[in-house]
């Protein structure tokens, strides 16, 4: 027995004996960097760490980054959004992340490999600046760093700065909406890049053009919203933003950013009556679209170019302009545009005096817009066919209102009225068709709202074999039709000066 229990006792101390070794190879061996983040704060502990390794613009920038952050947000105030974002210093993976590649960038210059040191550099500034949000503050402070690295280097001739000014402006653009001072960025970025083969590949892996073909693509994007906000102020300065805004597309080789240009031009050239320019702009914004082969663009140029033939007084043209805009978006199946064709229709002919063939117009314009889920342009078309309702009741409404006068009907009258205001009962029979002057050159049972969307247009169908057609001559010359509002450029001419009000509508109507 005392045998056996030496031998267990043996071999149990033996056994915890190996266990413990086991245990002690497991451990990690702590260096003097895990002692000091042991027992100091992360971010303390880690700018010491790099200090005493020689990487003191690495600790530097860290201890930049944190200081710049503090300072904000105590500036701020506990009641601002800046207190309660996330703090540098307490997000260890992001310190750590930052450290790293800025270590790296340290050992490149201390080898004196300029170049590679600012890539690095710019890489680690674009990975934060296009990160959470709550770090574009980071980001901009390390692209700003970065673009100073760029200057000081002039063996990478002007390549570094050029890059990270590119990627600044981008992330003025893209990120906090600056254009002006994007603009300001990438006019210097086209000057540096031109006749250079840089790449922006290996910042942004979707773009695969040289640097200036990029920066003009930018200045073009600029120049377009500068132009936006001219319009109302200076068309004059709009239009010659826009002018600028596509030359930069052509030398980025962006066929739609012109096109973009060229109908931003022409809308301004139309709000000053320059009907004949207007023409010119839409019809190369036209060809464009053509050449790439773009039914939307076509669609939307040939929209546009109505407008401008009928401010120079050619009626005819825009119409046909406008039901070939409107064919072209039916074949295609292009339902918002099909919707703006019928809605410019139904304006066409409202402005020049005939509702009735304009209501089934914005009716359709209104149905389709619907499952299209435009909300902005059905609120404008469901106004406009009630405008145009209104004016196909007006005559009616008005005889109504002279015959409440007549001695032996017109209190009868004069409660059908307010029967008519008040619960909307009709007041009108087929008689009263002859009173409605907009009813003349159409058939008699076209007084009804199921009438065929065909026939208030079926002069478009004539047009072919006729071009003066009896009905295409009594339409009126307006060159204020088409109450801009609509389609394009961001709703740009939604409240344009030269709009018919409702007033003069109703009084040509009558």
């Amino acid at each position: 027995m005392d045998e056996n229990y030496i031998r267990r006792e043996r071999r149990r101390k033996e056994e915890t004996k190996k266990t413990v070794a086991e245990m002690r190879a497991a451990l990690k061996v702590c260096n003097m960097d895990d002692v000091r983040r042991h027992k100091m704060p992360f971010e303390k502990a880690l700018i010491i760490g790099l200090e005493e390794k020689g990487y003191y613009v690495a600790a530097a920038i860290i201890q930049d980054l944190i200081d710049v952050q503090t300072s904000r947000r105590e500036t701020s105030g506990p009641s601002s959004v800046l207190w309660s974002k996330p703090q540098l210093k307490d997000n260890k993976n992001l310190l750590k992340t930052l450290s790293d590649n800025l270590v790296i960038s340290d050992i490149q210059r201390n080898m004196n490999d300029h170049a590679k040191e600012c890539e690095t550099f710019l890489k680690t500034a674009t990975h934060f600046a296009f990160l959470h949000p709550d770090w574009w503050w980071m980001g901009e402070q390390l692209l700003l760093m970065s673009i100073s690295f760029g200057k000081r280097y002039p063996s990478t001739e002007g390549k570094y700065e050029a890059l990270s000014s590119y990627v600044y402006a981008k992330f003025l653009l893209e990120n906090t909406k600056e254009t002006e001072s994007a603009h300001l960025y990438l006019i210097k970025v086209r000057e540096l890049s031109k006749g250079k083969k840089w790449v922006t590949i290996a910042l942004f892996p979707d773009e695969r053009d040289y640097l200036y073909t990029r920066a003009n693509y930018l200045l073009h994007m600029c120049l377009m919203q500068e132009a936006r906000s001219y319009l109302r102020s200076d068309v004059n300065k709009a239009i010659k933003l826009a002018n600028i805004a596509r030359k930069r597309a052509a030398e980025a080789c962006n066929l739609d950013g012109e096109t973009r240009a060229l109908l931003l031009k022409g809308i301004c050239e139309v709000s000053t009556k320059r009907a004949m320019a207007a023409i010119a702009t839409f019809t190369k914004a036209y060809y464009i679209q053509e050449r790439l082969g773009n039914l939307e663009g076509i669609c939307m140029a040939k929209l546009h170019l109505a407008q401008a033939y009928l401010v120079n007084g050619d009626t005819l043209q825009s119409l046909r302009t406008l039901l070939t805009a409107r064919d072209c978006a039916e074949r295609n199946n292009l339902t918002y545009l099909l919707g703006q064709a019928y809605k410019h229709l139904g304006e066409f002919y409202l402005n020049n005096g005939e509702p009735r063939k304009a209501t089934p117009l914005l009716g359709e314009a209104l149905k389709i817009l619907h499952k299209a889920e435009s909300v902005l342009d059905i609120e404008q078309v469901r106004n406009l066919e009630a405008i145009s309702m209104g004016l196909e009741l007006f005559p009616r409404y008005l005889k109504l209102l002279s015959d409440t006068s007549d001695p032996v009907n017109g209190f009868e009258n004069l409660m059908k009225m307010i029967d008519w205001k008040d619960l909307r009962v009709q007041f009108w029979s087929q008689d009263d068709i002859s009173f409605d002057p907009s009813s003349l050159d159409s058939p008699k049972n076209s007084d009804t709202q199921q009438t065929s969307i065909s026939s208030s247009y079926d002069v478009g169908s004539r047009m072919n074999s006729n071009p003066k057609d009896e009905q295409i001559l009594k339409l009126h010359d307006n060159i204020h039709a088409f109450q801009n509002g609509s389609n394009y450029e961001e709703k740009l001419l939604a409240n344009e000066k030269e709009s018919v009000t409702v007033d003069e509508k109703k009084t040509k109507s009558i």
